[in-house]
C-alpha cells in the first residue's frame, strides 16, 4: 500500500496560480502505515559502494574548496585579532589589499585533497555499513531498527573519515 499524500493533507479549494493551503487529515486517514514492498534493490557489490565514495569525495571536494576563502578569513580573525577586527568583509578586504587575491586559496590543495578523501570514505562507508549491518539482523529487523542502523552506519563511517582527514587538515592549517 503506498502512501497517498492527498489523504494525509486535505488541500482547500484554491487555483494554482494562488499558494495551496494543507490542513491536517483526520488521524483515521493521516497514519496509515506505510509497507514496503518492492524486494528489487541491489546488487550491492563494489561498483556500488564507489559510485558512493566517488559521489561523496567529489561533492565534499566542491564544498569545502569554495568555503577555502572563508576559511581563510575565519582563521586571520582567529590568530590576529588585533589586525582582523573589524568583521569578515572587512577582514576579506584586508587580506585581499595586503597579500592579493591568491591568498584567499591558502590551503585549497590540501583543503580539497583532505575532504575528498573525507567524502569518500564518508559516504562509501555510510552505505557499506548500512547493508552490511541490514543483511546481518535480517530484513525485519532491518526495516524495524532503520533509524539506529543509519545513526550507527553514519557514525562508523565519520570516525573512520576523520581519522583519513586529521592529517590534511593538519597541513592546510599550517
Amino acid at each position: 500500500m503506498a502512501l497517498d499524500l492527498k489523504k494525509v493533507f486535505a488541500v482547500s479549494p484554491a487555483s494554482d496560480a494562488a499558494p495551496k493551503r494543507f490542513a491536517m487529515a483526520t488521524p483515521a486517514t493521516a497514519f496509515k502505515p506505510v509497507v514496503a514492498t518492492s524486494h528489487a534493490q541491489g546488487p550491492f557489490d563494489l561498483t556500488y559502494y564507489l559510485k558512493g565514495a566517488l559521489a561523496g569525495g567529489i561533492c565534499c571536494a566542491v564544498t569545502h574548496g569554495a568555503l577555502c576563502p572563508v576559511d581563510v578569513v575565519k582563521t586571520r580573525i582567529q590568530l590576529e585579532p588585533t589586525i582582523y577586527n573589524r568583521g569578515m568583509i572587512a577582514g576579506f578586504r584586508q587580506v585581499v589589499s595586503a597579500e592579493g587575491v591568491g591568498a584567499l586559496a591558502t590551503g585549497l590543495g590540501p583543503t580539497v585533497a583532505g575532504y575528498f578523501v573525507q567524502g569518500w570514505f564518508k559516504f562509501g562507508g555510510v552505505e557499506f555499513f548500512k547493508t552490511k549491518i541490514a543483511a546481518a539482523v535480517g530484513e525485519q529487523a532491518a526495516w524495524d531498527n532503520r533509524t539506529g542502523i543509519y545513526l550507527a552506519s553514519a557514525a562508523g563511517a565519520e570516525t573512520i573519515a576523520d581519522v583519513f582527514l586529521c592529517p590534511l587538515e593538519a597541513t592546510r592549517i599550517r
